[in-house]
């Protein structure tokens, strides 16, 4: 929820001075950040920096399990608001997490120039977008990965609990459908209108040779995904930059690849067949999903065991119990 909060006040940031000049996610990752300290300061938060990182790593070093490759997958923004205290169930049921995972995308057109995006760029944006709407549903760690199973509130198989959030930003200064293309793609759509929606992404496969650049060879991977979409867009539009904000929660998914079954329940239970099936799935997209930039191919700067990694800035009391402050 504070996540949507910052949300509520990204065009005042954008039209601040020189945002309009930068370019794709690095600038809306810097505005957005500001944002968030923002959402923060109003919760009296102690050093609120503390609590964001940006290119957060999907798994320490890269180590996917069961690949003998690292690949170096990040997210663009990592939210920890553990020490907050404020959460409980009932606020869960509302999205809020103790930890938050967001991707963010800024399509714009070329500085100085009110021409419309050809449709190669169109094609490029439609598969950035897929890719990143990809590495949500499939490659995020869940804090009870590392919790011992006699601490855990029922086996994998019977249901574990969620802990994060994932978020998809996107950013646009035209209508969206003018960076992208929806045709034979109904998930655009569903990603770009205000409310609930499902996005369905399956035969992968089929996908233009210039997206599968972005997303890799993902045969048979299914995602069903149920999200919410907030939205703000101006009221007069005729003037540049004029910006379109996204912002898209997953709610609940169920992602199949290969023989495992990962799903997200709406109570945030966590439902896998056979019982790694999180780890199983990460492992196999993380394999063959495309690297779209230099951060994908190299490694971090620091090295974090995958506990550090998961229960940073959290006490002893694990947040993968199911227990009111579990969110």
């Amino acid at each position: 929820m504070l996540i949507e909060q910052a949300f509520l006040n990204l065009p005042e940031i954008l039209h601040g001075s020189g945002y309009q000049t930068q370019e794709y996610e690095g600038g809306i990752i810097g505005a957005f950040s500001l944002a968030v300290l923002q959402a923060l300061n109003g919760h009296n938060t102690p050093n609120p920096i503390a609590c964001i990182q940006v290119e957060r790593p999907y798994r320490p070093n890269g180590q996917f399990a069961g690949l003998q490759q690292a690949r170096h997958f990040r997210a663009d923004f990592f939210l920890n608001i553990s020490r907050l205290r404020v959460a409980s169930s009932n606020l869960g049921h509302y999205g809020w997490r103790h930890f938050n995972w967001l991707e963010g995308k800024f399509f714009r057109r070329p500085s100085g120039t009110i021409a419309e995006p050809s449709i190669s760029n169109r094609t490029h944006n439609t598969g950035y977008l897929l890719a990143d709407f990809i590495r949500l549903t499939t490659l995020l760690p869940e804090p009870s990965m590392t919790v011992p199973r006699n601490r855990r509130r029922a086996p994998y198989d019977q249901g574990d609990w969620s802990s994060s959030a994932r978020y998809l930003l996107h950013v646009y200064d035209a209508e969206p459908l003018r960076h992208l293309v929806p045709r034979d793609r109904p998930w655009v759509k569903s990603l770009i209108e205000p409310g609930r929606h499902t996005v369905l992404l399956e035969h992968l496969e089929t996908e233009t040779e210039t997206t599968k650049k972005k997303i890799g060879d993902l045969a048979g991977l299914r995602i069903e995904a149920h999200v919410t979409n907030t939205l703000i867009s101006p009221v007069y539009s005729d003037f540049r930059p004029s910006y379109y904000c996204c912002l898209t929660r997953i709610d609940t998914f169920e992602t199949r690849y290969a023989e495992s079954t990962a799903t997200l329940l709406p109570n945030r239970s966590l439902m896998q067949v056979p019982y790694n099936a999180l780890e199983t799935i990460a492992a196999g997209v993380a394999q063959r999903l495309g690297v779209t930039g230099r951060r994908d191919a190299e490694p971090p700067v620091e090295n974090t065991s995958l506990d550090e990694f998961l229960t940073d800035e959290i006490d002893d009391r694990s947040v993968a119990l199911g227990e009111d402050e579990d969110q």
